[in-house]
């Protein structure tokens, strides 16, 4: 029974960690474990709450609301620092627009919020997640248009998804895949 539990805690111990980044020193060794945990731990929560064979809605709903955490405190941590044109700022914001659009519908069709644990989801927030590894070998506009492209790939196939969808399915791996 315990071990059961232990994906949903590892995602819990996740969220408390994105807080903490909010006030620890970026470049740091602090700031480094931090992050470290919570990147491992969104790969090991889902391979444990399957390997474990505990995977469920709760859990599903947990793990997307961290990973939307941590992304949100990433950005807040790191679009300061980001010294780049203005388009950057500006697709980066049309995104946000559409990704609120996204919930909002999800919330009137299915009275609940809604991430959709998709493929373009999932690069999206790998991207995001290496940003820090990935400045090491591109500049600020080459990593822009690159994950920009990702994220808004993956933010009109949410869209599309959760206005044409019959039923709300949050594992849908891509646009092809809905019901």
């Amino acid at each position: 029974m315990i071990k059961k539990n232990i994906p949903n805690a590892i995602t819990c111990i996740r969220i408390l960690f994105a807080f903490i980044i909010l006030f620890v020193e970026i470049r740091t060794i602090n700031f480094i474990l931090l992050y470290t945990f919570c990147i491992v731990s969104d790969l090991l929560d889902g391979y444990l709450a399957r390997k474990f064979d505990c995977a469920n809605k709760f859990g599903s709903i947990l793990d997307s609301t961290a990973d939307f955490i941590f992304l949100f405190v990433m950005m807040i941590r790191f679009i300061p620092m980001i010294d780049g044109p203005n388009w950057i700022f500006t697709w980066m914001g049309f995104i946000f627009i559409l990704r609120l659009i996204s919930l909002f519908i999800a919330g009137c069709r299915y009275h609940t919020f809604v991430f959709l644990h998709t493929y373009l989801n999932k690069g999206t927030g790998f991207l995001i997640a290496m940003c820090p590894l990935l400045i090491l070998i591109l500049n600020i506009e080459q990593l822009a248009l690159i994950i920009c492209s990702i994220a808004s790939l993956a933010t009109i196939e949410e869209l599309l998804i959760n206005g044409t969808s019959k039923s709300l399915e949050r594992n849908v791996k891509s646009i092809k895949q809905m019901n």
